[in-house]
């Protein structure tokens, strides 16, 4: 899938075919202060619902996204993880998309931190202080 950029028109390419809507797998996501790494999570991960209840992540309350975001380690290039970052160009670093408060599809960059699926290994206390 090519996302191009509206303001210096760069082909961002990722390697899904469409958007991924995260209602339909469950999932939360985020993008770190850079905009070029997605964290992934599973809704139903126990550590996640440990800190935030059983609510889905486009769900949460502005209280419940800061308590998320204050028990997430750093992401490993490009700052923290927040609900309030966006995807951001390859090249001149604009937004090509909107955060998980705005929308339900995300972008999954290149390195990206997919902690969802049966593996112990793939769950958000990877991430978690």
């Amino acid at each position: 899938m090519n996302v191009i950029c509206k303001t210096c028109k760069f082909v961002n390419e990722f390697k899904q075919k469409h958007l991924y809507h995260a209602g339909f797998s469950n999932l939360g996501f985020l993008y770190n202060n850079d905009g070029n790494l997605t964290l992934t999570w599973d809704s139903y991960d126990s550590d996640y619902q440990r800190i935030v209840g059983k609510v889905h992540p486009w769900g949460l309350s502005k209280e419940q996204q800061d308590k998320l975001e204050s028990v997430l380690k750093p992401a490993p290039f490009g700052g923290n993880w927040s609900f309030k970052n966006v995807p951001r160009c390859s090249k001149c670093h604009e937004p090509i998309g909107q955060s998980i408060t705005e929308t339900i599809y995300y972008l999954v960059f290149p390195n990206s931190l997919e902690l969802h699926g049966s593996k112990e290994e793939n769950k958000l206390k990877k991430v978690i202080k």
